[in-house]
């Protein structure tokens, strides 16, 4: 069997042979002429044999093939014992307060129409007559006895007349400007 592996830049290779009386099989040396089959694919593995044992892929017998070894109890904690994902034994309850995942923070900003809630999430915010707890949740930022407000529109003032006074101002400079060379 030739295994290739890199090394810096370069690829390379190594030759193995199987020992006297074996023959390569599936990149495994087995006995000439065997005809056992894997149960299992990689050495070491683990696998859940059932909800509270597991079992590891291996070489228990006197042929080449990788078998699945005999259920192995997993360990008591303090809420007994169990097996999940891959032969991983659990002994401990999980975290019943863990870290929130944090879309948003903090809580009640207020963006494009939303708000970040108590559980750190991007929320809608309400319009009026819907329940709320706090004055953020309302698209009018009025939550009053536990119902959103009305939603109020706020007119801007017509800022026109600034402009109107810059132009007269710029316009009475000129003309004073002009005057004054004319008078020389």
């Amino acid at each position: 069997m030739i295994e290739y592996y890199c090394q810096g830049n370069d690829i390379l290779s190594e030759t193995h042979s199987c020992e006297s009386g074996k023959e390569c099989q599936n990149g495994r040396c087995r006995d000439i002429g065997s005809t056992c089959i894997d149960e299992c694919s990689l050495s070491e593995n683990k696998d859940c044999f059932n909800s509270t044992s597991y079992r590891i892929c291996g070489n228990y017998d006197y042929d080449s093939c990788l078998k699945w070894s005999e259920a192995i109890l997993c360990p008591m904690g303090p809420i007994g014992r169990g097996c999940i994902n891959d032969g991983v034994c659990v002994t401990e309850a999980p975290d019943p307060n863990p870290e929130p995942t944090q879309e948003c923070e903090p809580i009640g900003l207020r963006t494009d129409g939303k708000y970040c809630s108590p559980e750190y999430e991007w929320e809608l915010q309400k319009l009026e007559k819907n329940s709320c707890e706090n004055d953020f949740e309302c698209k009018g930022n009025d939550c009053s006895d536990g119902t959103c407000g009305e939603v109020s529109v706020v007119v801007e003032e017509d800022k026109g007349w600034v402009i109107w006074l810059i132009i007269g101002g710029i316009v009475l400079i000129i003309f004073l400007v002009i005057f004054l060379v004319i008078k020389r």
